[in-house]
Formats: C-alpha cells, structure tokens, sequence
C-alpha cells in the first residue's frame, strides 16, 4: 500500500471472467500482463473470493482512511454557494450542501497526502465517476501525475458522467479515456475528454472471445447441444432481474419452438421456481459463451447489446421502467440490428425480423463500436500517452 514509484489499477470484481479455469480481469487483461509494478485497488461486488490477483488492496480502506484525516474548514470561505442556494430554491431542494463539500475536500487532501507519498507513475481507473476516484483524481492531477480511464459500459450522450456543456477548470475528470470503438469516442462531450484524449484500444475480452469460436462452441454443444429450437440468450441485470426472467419465462410457454438461455449477474433467490422446460438459467457457462451461440440475444440495457452486435447476433432490448429507452436512445434506432419491445407485449414478430438480418451486416453494425486488435491498439495508445513501449 505505500510502495512508491508503481501503477494503480482501480477495478472490481464485477470485472472477473474465468477462462480455463483461470481469472481475469476482462478490461484490462492485456494491460495487467505488461505493467511490471502494477499494484490493483479492487472493489468487491459481492464475492470476495472473486479475484484475479494474488495481491491486491480493497478499495475500501480508501473509504476508510480520509475520515481521519485532519484539517481546516472554513464554510464561509467557499465560493459559488449562491449558486447551490439558487438551485435549492428554484427546486425546492431542502439540502445542506456543506457537509458533502467538507467531505469532499477532506478526501483531496487525504489523497493529495496519499499520492504525495507513493509517487505513482501514473494511474489506471475503470470507472471515474464516484466521489472516491474523482477526489482522487482531482489530487493526481494537480501533482502532474497521469490518470487514465477504461471504458467499461456504454457511453452515451444520455450518460450523465460523460455529457456536458461547459468545461470546469480545473476539473476532476481523468487525462485520458481508452475507449472501445469509434462510435462510443464520439459520444462522449468534449467538456469530459477533448477528442485527441480519447484512444480506442477495443476491447480484449471480445477480441479473446472471438478467437475461441471453436472451443467456445463445442463447451455450449457438450451441454445444450445443436437443437433446432431458436436460441435466445438473455444477458440479465440485477435492477430488472426478476422482472425479466418473468417476462421470458412468459414467453417461454408460450412459444415452445424457441429455448430461452437466462444468465443471471448473480443467483437470487427467486430463480427457485419451476420453470418451463425450455427455460434454464445458466450458470456455468460465461455470458459471452451463451451469446455467441445464440440466435438472438436480449438483455434490458446492458453492454452486451452492443457486444453482441460484435459477436455477430441481433439484439432484443425489452425496456422495463424506460431503462431501455434511458440508457440506449442513442442506439434504437428503427430497422437496425438492436430493437426494443416493452415488458407487456409479445415479442415475436420482432424476434422474427430480427433473425432475417444477415451475420455479416450484424458484425459491420458492432465494429462500429468496438475496434479489433485490442494488444496492438492499446500498446500505441500508451505509447501516445506514456511515450514509452509497455505492450
């Protein structure tokens, strides 16, 4: 925790995928393997036993520690407090801003401190947008010390970390953001990330994925083998889980011909039902193994709609509490390889258009997101940024 001169990796176990039997993180795998002082900052979603590290620091002792840290607040010294107070008043907000503004120049002095000690050389995050990590980038960059962001999900001009109208100065954004594809680069508001900051690298996991079709589908065929019945992966959220196990499992009795693979984030406990006997619930198998051996895959608003597109399958995005529509607006658009139903009505005559649409004209739709050749890309990426060879 106080070694100098290394590389924070901030992630989380949500990150974790197995292959052969191995852990990985499946964001920055091909980073991990040529960063030689790499010290992982890991948060655990749930399972602590889930981690691809031998040594690593649980991020929540960095929760932790900034409540002990001492020093001088004065509320009457901060500026633009009219303007919290215009805002409380035109929304009727009844909120006490000061103790949150303490907090947060408590946790930059703690990291200005911290980092003032250990002397990273630079600092990898897989998600910027909580107090921890802006707290901490905010200090980093006052310091001169590179912090730069793996994209992780999908970016959107709906996505409030990532859209802007004007620019803060100085601001608590990363330097850098290695993003997954071109359209996504576009995306992002360049008050957030100036567009010659934004690097695609693709992504590593997808890249993996695609290179064991073979492996991949003779461990799907060894458990589910080649039925004629239409294959639906459903890539399932924790906020809608049960909610959209309950609308497959509806449409699972009554469409007979199709077989409905539902793959849960985590086990809960309302998977304990009887299910109809064209339903499973996987939990074996990786979420990607499923998907590339699926006719259609749905999910609510997850990555893998777009991810799916890369792996060549059309999507069905069934929108619960305008989660779908909130977080995909960008990518719904009529007559594309990614539709939407709503949770009351029958899909099935937009599976059915769904499964005429070519392969080929699926995976041009996906490469539009996510580059290929992720280890080539990422290494000229850092090159950019590091102005040193590290991949």
């Amino acid at each position: 925790m106080f070694s100098k001169n290394k590389v924070l990796l901030f992630t989380d176990t949500a990150e974790v995928r197995y292959v052969d039997g191995t852990a990985i993180d499946k964001i920055a795998c091909e980073l991990i393997k040529n960063e030689k002082d790499i010290v992982p900052v890991v948060r655990y979603v749930r399972d602590k036993k889930k981690n691809c590290f031998n040594k690593s620091i649980d991020v929540s002792i960095f929760e932790v520690l900034p409540l002990f840290t001492h020093f001088r607040f004065y509320a009457a010294a901060l500026h633009g407090m009219d303007i919290l107070d215009g805002l409380k008043s035109d929304y009727n907000l009844h909120l006490d801003f000061v103790p949150s503004i303490k907090g947060i120049v408590r946790a930059i002095v703690f990291w200005t401190n911290y980092l003032r000690k250990i002397k990273p050389e630079r600092i990898y995050v897989n998600c910027y947008y909580d107090s921890l990590k802006m707290a901490m980038t905010y200090a980093a960059k006052t310091m001169g010390i590179k912090v730069i962001e793996f994209q992780h999900g999908v970016l959107s001009h709906q996505h409030f970390a990532y859209n802007a109208f004007a620019k803060i100065v100085p601001n608590p954004y990363p330097d850098y953001l290695l993003s997954f594809g071109d359209n996504f680069k576009n995306m992002v508001s360049q008050a957030i990330y100036e567009p010659e900051s934004i690097k695609v690298v693709g992504s590593y996991y997808l890249d993996l994925v695609k290179s064991r079709l073979e492996i991949n589908k003779k461990l799907f065929k060894e458990k589910y083998g080649m039925e004629k019945r239409t294959i639906i992966t459903v890539a399932s959220q924790v906020t809608i889980d049960k909610r959209l196990m309950e609308f497959y499992m509806r449409f699972a009795k009554s469409h007979k011909d199709f077989f409905v693979i539902f793959v849960p984030r985590f086990s809960e406990p309302h998977h304990s039902v009887s299910l109809p006997e064209n339903f499973v619930i996987e939990t074996e198998l990786d979420i990607y193994q499923c998907m590339q051996n699926a006719s259609i895959v749905s999910t609510g608003y997850s990555t893998c709609c777009l991810e799916a597109l890369a792996l060549g399958k059309p999507v069905l995005c069934v929108d619960i509490d305008n989660l779908s529509v909130q977080g995909l607006k960008d990518f719904l658009v009529p007559e594309t390889t990614l539709r939407m139903c709503n949770e009351d009505t029958d899909p099935i005559g937009i599976i059915e258009e769904l499964a005429k649409i070519s392969e080929e004209s699926i995976i041009c739709e996906g490469n539009k997101y996510f580059a290929t050749g992720h280890n080539i890309l990422l290494q000229k990426a850092l090159e950019e940024i590091i102005g040193e060879k590290k991949c």
